[in-house]
């Protein structure tokens, strides 16, 4: 009797141990496959990332390239062609009778005003030109020749020490700018900006504020809608930043974009 309790006993504790390895077992067994499971995950995810940064990069580089040859053409071909036809305007002026001569020179005025406007519009398609300048240089640029031409109200203000991101970041820092300005002076009917440049050891911020008619906010939740504001968004993701838009009907537009200085650049 005693040798059967004693065998009882011990079967118990060795299917005790049993239970407690294949317990054990399934436990490693499991955390190995969530492990392998959030690797796969993220490997996927990484790869989403890569996958629209190249193309980003791509779509960016073709763009450029299409600026820059416009920016080439407005330089080379229409620019010396008003040029020209300023000279000529120039010359029947001084011969004219006076009535014809007066109105030589309006016209005259109207051609050097359109070659300037080209020329800031080059200058403002030229990706050479914005990346010698630097970001903060380029948009002042574009907005004093906003000033030039509009009634619109812009105050421009740069705080902290600022730096430079590498020259494709720049770049698309300011290809972000001048699409939310320019959806400001087309669609906001906005009497006022704001614009504010922040920078800090961690993080560069820009904040754009309007007075205009704004809109139905998204909510936050929920992917940006419109081409326009979509591009902003993903352009922000790749760049490893942050945009958010904050509108309502009547109460005018905020775009607020934070970039971390140890950005993923391209």
């Amino acid at each position: 009797m005693v040798n059967f309790l004693s065998a009882l006993t011990q079967l118990f504790y060795f299917g005790s141990l049993l239970l407690l390895l294949l317990c054990a077992g399934f436990i490693f067994f499991f955390i190995v496959f969530h492990k392998n499971q959030t690797r796969l995950l993220l490997e996927k995810k990484d790869m989403q990332f890569e996958f629209t940064r190249q193309l980003l990069h791509s779509q960016l580089e073709i763009q450029e390239q299409t600026f820059k040859t416009v920016a080439q053409e407005i330089h080379d071909n229409v620019g010396q062609i008003l040029t020209l036809a300023k000279l000529n305007m120039s010359n029947l002026a001084a011969t004219a009778p006076a009535p014809l001569s007066g109105q030589i020179e309006n016209n005259k005025d109207l051609v050097a005003r359109a070659i300037q406007d080209l020329r800031s519009l080059a200058r403002g398609l030229n990706m050479d030109y914005i990346t010698e300048t630097g970001l903060i240089k380029a948009i002042e640029y574009q907005l004093e020749q906003i000033k030039k031409n509009s009634t619109l109200q812009i105050r421009f203000t740069v705080s902290g020490n600022p730096c430079q991101f590498s020259p494709q970041t720049e770049l698309i820092v300011y290809r972000m700018q001048q699409e939310i300005i320019n959806n400001v002076i087309k669609h906001a009917a906005a009497q006022h900006i704001d614009i504010s440049y922040n920078y800090t050891p961690g993080h560069f911020e820009s904040i754009v504020t309007d007075d205009g008619i704004g809109f139905a906010s998204h909510a936050a939740d929920q992917p940006i809608k419109g081409l326009g504001l979509g591009n902003l968004q993903s352009r922000a993701q790749v760049l490893g930043g942050r945009l958010t838009i904050t509108s309502s009907p009547g109460q005018g537009t905020s775009v607020h974009f934070v970039l971390p200085m140890d950005n993923k650049m391209i």
